[in-house]
């Protein structure tokens, strides 16, 4: 797909996602080693993201997009159950998980927008040379 596909595809799953999973409470956090986690600059701050599984297994690597207001720690237990058979990329939302809060800008800016948001996951997804992807999202 073109990356104005992936785009509004992006778009329509940051705000139409369904509701998956929401074990987030009960997960105090990814189990060392099991994943690698990165940092992406923005002008607006710092994403967190965290990588796990085999990228060169052939398998569709997933991308996963948390709840609100919650962390990637919400898919350890997807995860888990999926023994590897899918790489992912889970990033934390802005001022959430890991990822630093807004620098400087007014939440209602252009930074803030959904679109923002889905150009600094395409840019994360081309970083990790992941090129095809399943969206996966949670509301809770």
């Amino acid at each position: 797909p073109t990356q104005s596909a992936a785009m509004a595809v992006l778009r329509v799953l940051l705000v139409l996602a369904a509701p998956l999973l929401s074990l987030t409470d009960q997960a105090p956090g990814w189990p060392t080693g099991s994943v690698t986690h990165r940092f992406f600059s923005t002008a607006t701050g710092q994403l967190h993201y965290v990588l796990g599984g085999d990228f060169d297994s052939g398998a569709y690597p997933l991308l996963l997009l948390h709840g609100h207001p919650r962390s990637t720690v919400e898919w350890k237990y997807l995860v888990e159950g999926l023994k590897g058979r899918h790489p992912f990329v889970a990033v934390d939302y802005f001022g959430m998980g890991l990822s630093e809060d807004y620098k400087g800008v007014n939440s209602s800016d252009a930074y803030c927008t959904i679109e923002a948001y889905a150009d600094h996951l395409l840019e994360i997804l081309e970083r990790e040379d992941v090129k095809e992807f399943v969206a996966v999202g949670s509301l809770k």
